[in-house]
């Protein structure tokens, strides 16, 4: 069964069986603030939820599909937030730092579970459900680049859905240091201050 099989799955399910696939996505998340994905077993994770193990194998054919949903929400999260730049609405010498500004700290928010499944991504399965939703981001953002292009206020340039791929792996990086520095808050103001200006300058050819 596929994750998003899964996905349809449970959200066919009872009001009840709908606390228990809840129960189940909490018990991961709360667990991978202290252990990794791979050390993670479905029996610690049905114990930790309060539930049997079967119940597990019914909404989810893998711990990996279980962090997929968990990771959806996330990444459901983080559009939403960045939707002005998306939709083009506004000054985007706001709407850019605000996005990086909220793409910072909905990953801090998160970061115990985005983390586990960034340390992981040696395993292939795990690479790929990373790999698979960053790229969702791909599109929204490369076509907003042509919008742009389009539209005169941003210049022509590299194949945008390139630019988008560099341009999130060098967040996906930056993030990645953060999460080591010694001053964490002051750190995550500077990562979003280089960021907004990385981003603007990579689409609109000048800094805000």
């Amino acid at each position: 069964m596929s994750a998003d099989a899964t996905v349809v799955r449970s959200r066919r399910s009872s009001p009840r069986g709908e606390e228990r696939r809840r129960a189940l996505l909490d018990a991961i998340e709360r667990l991978l603030r202290d252990r990794s994905i791979a050390e993670l077993g479905v029996g610690e994770i049905t114990d930790a939820a309060g539930v049997g193990r079967s119940a597990f194998y019914f909404y989810f054919a893998s711990k990996e599909a279980a962090v997929a949903e968990l990771l959806q929400d996330v990444f459901a999260t983080i559009t939403d937030e960045v939707a002005p730049f998306f939709d083009r609405v506004g000054d985007p010498a706001a709407t850019v730092p605000r996005a990086m500004g909220r793409f910072v700290a909905v990953w801090r928010e998160h970061e115990h579970l985005v983390n586990a499944v960034l340390d992981a991504r040696a395993n292939p399965e795990t690479r790929r459900l990373w790999d698979g939703w960053v790229e969702r981001f791909v599109t929204p953002v490369a076509e907003t680049i042509d919008a742009e292009r389009a539209s005169g206020r941003a210049p022509a340039g590299p194949d945008a859905r390139l630019l988008t791929r560099t341009l999130l792996g060098m967040n996906e990086r930056a993030l990645e240091r953060l999460r080591d520095a010694d001053d964490r808050d002051a750190t995550a103001e500077d990562t979003v201050a280089v960021l907004s200006h990385t981003w603007f300058l990579a689409i609109y050819g000048a800094p805000a």
